[in-house]
């Protein structure tokens, strides 16, 4: 091999160097702008369908009923007279409504009360992380869902019970502003305790 060829080739070969590092420098440099920006898109996408939902007149009424029950067969095991009747939202939906002893008005388990928009909410932000496999995304939200039914349950239990030890005031508070703020906390306490998870468990991972 002659010396130009071996000079040119030489030149190739840094200039592929030169090429690879500069590209790293920009992939390194832009990457969580990048990534930020997937992050964003994903989430405006897969929040489409709560805005549908909140401005359509899909009914949840056996999801309204399960939470109905739950809740009036703990308060009647407690010794309080629970009677349920149904009633319509203002868009027209039926939903179950109890009429409670000891709290002075009924309350009605509509489409809100499911926590169904907390949960749609959890489910856009975990597929919203890029990088991270499908399936483990869809193994989160199998074990979210049942812990976001739970939470649920309880928010309406302990509202409902505080209105009954306490009065209407202080069902409100818990009712709308309490619980409410809670929520938004929670979603994001689960959904940050499940992508630090993933992190460390890409740290621990050896390269092969």
């Amino acid at each position: 091999m002659t010396k130009s060829m071996t000079r040119i080739l030489k030149n190739l070969e840094n200039t592929k160097k030169s090429y690879e590092n500069y590209r790293n420098t920009i992939q390194k440099k832009y990457v969580k702008k990048w990534n930020a920006i997937i992050f964003l898109t994903t989430l405006i996408l897969l929040a489409t369908p709560l805005y549908l939902i909140m401005e359509s007149n899909f009914s949840l009424f056996w999801f309204e009923k399960l939470f109905s029950t739950s809740v009036s067969t703990t308060l009647i095991i407690q010794g309080i007279n629970v009677n349920e009747t149904i009633g319509y939202e203002n868009n027209g939906l039926k939903m179950p409504v109890l009429e409670i002893e000891g709290l002075e008005k009924q309350v009605g388990i509509g489409r809100a009360c499911t926590g169904y928009r907390s949960i749609l909410a959890l489910f856009a932000l975990t597929f919203s992380v890029p990088k991270i496999k499908f399936s483990k995304k869809v193994k989160a939200i199998i074990k979210f869902l049942p812990v976001m039914i739970i939470i649920n349950y309880l928010r309406l239990y302990t509202t409902i019970l505080l209105g009954i030890l306490f009065g209407d005031n202080v069902f409100n508070f818990v009712h709308t502003f309490l619980w409410r703020e809670g929520l938004i906390i929670i979603i994001l306490l689960l959904w940050s305790y499940w992508l630090n998870s993933q992190k460390k468990h890409r740290h621990k991972v050896s390269p092969l």
